[in-house]
């Protein structure tokens, strides 16, 4: 009995999978700025590939910046099934002192037009930031404007994207 059992488990799709073949509605593991572009023109991020993924920096604010922080980010579009991957996740390897990182999400329309946005928490240390899209919408495609913004001191702040995966808000679904 114990010997079946065992031998269940190991044949569990979940559990005889590696977590780089969880299946997974989006991924973009951060090895190339393109098709990633600046979001903030107003405050361009400098942004370079690193071996931990894409990173983005804001230097110190030139003379006179009017606001107490800083920040920017990249964006890129992207059609995801909602109702089958609508948990949206990023890796943050590196972030700096005084920094912080999120997710800001557009619902777009046919014409490219945000009709509804959302934003996920911040975090300013390494982890990982997640926003579940399924909570939030009815079970559908939608086309959508990922925003992965950096921000912080206007000494200067930084952080790495190392990927962004959609995932199955209920795992089952896989």
């Amino acid at each position: 009995m114990t010997t079946l059992l065992i031998a269940s488990l190991l044949t569990s799709p979940v559990l005889s999978q590696r977590p780089s073949e969880v299946p997974t509605g989006f991924r973009d593991e951060m090895r190339s700025l393109v098709p990633w572009t600046i979001y903030n023109k107003e405050r361009p991020p400098a942004m370079t590939v690193t071996s931990k993924g894409i990173k983005m920096t804001l230097p110190h604010v030139p003379e006179g910046w009017p606001y107490a922080y800083q920040w920017s980010g990249a964006r890129r579009k992207i059609t995801l099934d909602v109702a089958r991957y609508g948990r949206l996740v990023a890796d943050v390897p590196e972030i700096t002192k005084g920094s912080y990182a999120h997710f800001e999400i557009a619902v777009l329309d046919a014409k490219d037009q945000e009709v509804k946005g959302f934003r996920s928490e911040s975090v300013t240390e390494p982890g990982q930031i997640q926003f579940d899209l399924s909570t939030q919408l009815l079970p559908a495609t939608y086309r959508l404007d990922v925003r992965l913004i950096v921000g912080g001191s206007n000494e200067g702040a930084s952080a790495t994207y190392r990927w962004v995966k959609a995932f199955s808000s209920n795992p089952s679904r896989g």
